[in-house]
């Protein structure tokens, strides 16, 4: 008990039709929404995107009880935010081999995505940067190859793509 309120992330529980019986604590101090939202509620129904490949494997992996590792999915809570999570579960049997439902952990992983397109945006405003300065650029390495150069250089020393990289 106390390793699950210490835990940064949460422990869930399901039945057999994937339905959460169980939410530790962690679960609304980490998310900052009620259990009560999720429990006798399945994963899918909180799913905010459409059913895509993505999501066909996890309810293919749900319905032959298999194991999952770091599914990620996207559910909109009641004040319209997008919410990311990532979960992990094991199937759980009773002594005849009766499928139960599954355990497992959950992170709210909204800062690590946020992160991840903050790096995106600023890589396409470099890059846009990049390629429509009016000064010819290049980069090398320290072997002195080229390993990045706007189209402006190549205009200036008179080459192409074809003839300068290989």
């Amino acid at each position: 008990a106390d390793i699950v309120e210490v835990a940064a992330d949460w422990i869930w529980e399901t039945d057999a039709d994937h339905r959460y019986t169980y939410l530790s604590k962690r679960f609304e101090h980490v998310v900052g929404l009620s259990t009560s939202e999720f429990l006798g509620r399945q994963r899918w129904d909180h799913a905010e995107a459409e059913i895509d490949e993505n999501w066909r494997r996890h309810l293919d992996d749900l319905a032959m009880h298999r194991p999952f590792r770091e599914f990620e999915y996207v559910f909109r809570d009641a004040s319209g935010k997008d919410r990311y999570f990532r979960v992990n579960g094991k199937p759980v049997f009773d002594q005849s081999g009766r499928f139960l439902g599954y355990r497992g952990t959950g992170s709210d992983i909204a800062e690590a995505v946020e992160a991840q397109r903050e790096v995106a945006e600023k890589q396409a405003l470099l890059e846009a940067t990049f390629q429509h300065k009016a000064l010819g650029i290049s980069v090398v390495d320290a072997d002195l190859t080229a390993v990045a150069f706007n189209r402006r250089f190549l205009d200036l020393l008179g080459l192409t793509v074809g003839k300068f990289v290989q």
